[in-house]
């Protein structure tokens, strides 16, 4: 999908990517999980692999 479809897309009206990936562009449409961000950047310092697993659904990929 090209930038200007996804920008067209990821809007105020429509904030959700569906099956694309979230952006830096779209990060203000995207918040609340502030302390789950900070832990998950915290082992992933700690140990270069680190696993993210849950069920499916849950925001793994947005986070």
């Amino acid at each position: 999908m090209s930038p200007e479809i996804e920008r067209h897309i990821i809007d105020a009206d429509n904030p959700w990517p569906g099956l694309m990936p979230f952006t830096e562009d779209a990060q203000r449409f995207f918040h609340g999980r502030d302390s789950e961000t900070a832990e998950l950047s915290r082992l992933i310092r700690r140990a270069t692999l680190t696993v993210l697993f849950g069920q499916s659904g849950l925001g793994k990929s947005s986070l």
